[in-house]
């Protein structure tokens, strides 16, 4: 199991520049450090993260792929631990029927 620090400095090797468009493995990569930074209890960086991986997911593949849906996910629950139950819904609005019933984060 990698560490916070290793994590971060692997998946940083693939994040573009903010000036540049995102790619597909650089918004993997922006989904993953929001994972482990919401796991760390590091909120807003996760929040960060997620925003990047669920817009720019959503750009590339809609709003309903399967990718796009776990980034949003991941959001929620990071808003909901930020104890902004407000943002939280209105992400929830943008889960497709099938995804509210599906856990995307693991405990």
């Amino acid at each position: 199991m990698l560490f916070r620090s290793e994590a971060d400095n692997q998946l940083s090797l693939v994040l573009l520049p903010e000036d540049q468009q995102e790619d597909s493995r650089s918004l993997e990569a922006h989904h993953h450090l929001a994972l482990i930074h919401l796991k760390q209890g590091d909120v807003d960086k996760a929040i960060q993260h997620a925003q990047t991986a669920s817009k720019g997911r959503w750009r590339l593949f809609t709003g309903d792929h399967a990718t796009s849906q776990e980034s949003i996910s991941v959001l929620i629950d990071a808003f909901e631990a930020k104890g902004d139950t407000e943002e939280a819904k209105a992400y929830t609005k943008l889960l497709t029927e099938d995804n509210l019933k599906v856990p995307f984060t693991v405990a």
